[in-house]
């Protein structure tokens, strides 16, 4: 079938004209509308913008219904395995909890080997500018009683080292900060531990430390402590220490053996050859 453009034209005029008078009624009952609405506030209490508002709500508050982006919820997931911590700190002071992974141990590594220098004890005179005063205990980890009344599940195993500095971190927050990497760093230097199901998480580990520190340091192929070395260990537990405002390189951790798959000595090897450039210094103005 085919149309004219005389046709076509008209057809188009005739759709105009029927658009026009549509929308002329629209905006009549619109206006007519309004009028109503005004006109009832005579006899009504509730205000006149609020009566419009309510018949015709402005388009911005529409679009912002409409539109408004859902906010997701950001995961609160820590790494380590279920054995706790977090590298980010949040909104409190709360300083937060050291990471239970690689990273995490070779930093507190680096930091303990920084702090004591390989010493068990502060060295010098506490009253020279360069003196560091600073705590080491021994940290030990076994798996605990199922239930309260219950034998442990292991003996207590010697894991390593930690330290603080006493004038900005005390030794229980210490332990709290890095409590999951040493039990982290424990599941993979005792074999003991896992069999026993250690490596499920942190809940069937218990923290021991005795402080001062000794000079014994553990190897792979030592057994768990006898019941003689075990009376000195207390169990670690969080009490009313604080957590607020501590620095984060106040505190370390060292293992007393490179556990599988993680080797680091760098610190150490700088210090060693800083000690045995000291002593042949020694040895040379002694001999002089």
């Amino acid at each position: 079938m085919k149309v004219s453009i005389k046709d076509f034209i008209l057809a188009s005029v005739l759709l105009i004209q029927q658009f026009t008078r549509i929308r002329g009624f629209q905006l009549q009952s619109i206006s007519t509308t309004r009028h109503h609405l005004l006109s009832s506030t005579l006899t009504s209490q509730q205000p006149v913008t609020s009566i419009v508002d309510n018949a015709c709500p402005p388009l911005t508050r529409l679009s912002t219904k409409l539109f408004a982006k859902k906010v997701k919820k950001k995961s609160n997931k820590s790494s380590g395995g279920g054995f706790g911590g977090s590298s980010k700190a949040t909104g409190s002071s709360t300083t937060p909890t050291i990471s239970a992974d690689k990273n995490s141990l070779e930093t507190q590594w680096d930091i303990f080997a920084s702090i004591t220098d390989l010493e068990i004890k502060p060295k010098g005179d506490p009253e020279d500018d360069d003196y560091v005063n600073f705590e080491v205990a021994d940290v030990f980890v076994r798996c605990g009683p199922p239930k309260e009344g219950e034998e442990p599940g292991t003996p207590w195993f010697r894991i390593g080292k930690v330290c603080t500095l006493p004038e900005k971190t005390p030794m229980q927050a210490s332990l709290t900060l890095q409590k999951g990497l040493i039990f982290w760093t424990s599941v993979h230097m005792r074999p003991e531990l896992v069999a026993a199901g250690g490596k499920s998480g942190a809940a069937s580990l218990q923290l021991g430390v005795i402080s001062p520190a000794s000079l014994t340091m553990g190897t792979d192929s030592d057994g768990p402590l006898d019941e003689d070395e075990a009376e000195y260990i207390q169990v670690s537990v969080k009490g009313d220490t604080s957590l607020k405002d501590i620095p984060a390189k106040s505190f370390g951790f060292r293992p007393d053996w490179n556990p599988p798959g993680f080797t680091y000595k760098r610190r150490e090897k700088d210090a060693m050859k800083k000690k045995k450039s000291s002593l042949d210094e020694m040895k040379e103005v002694s001999s002089a």
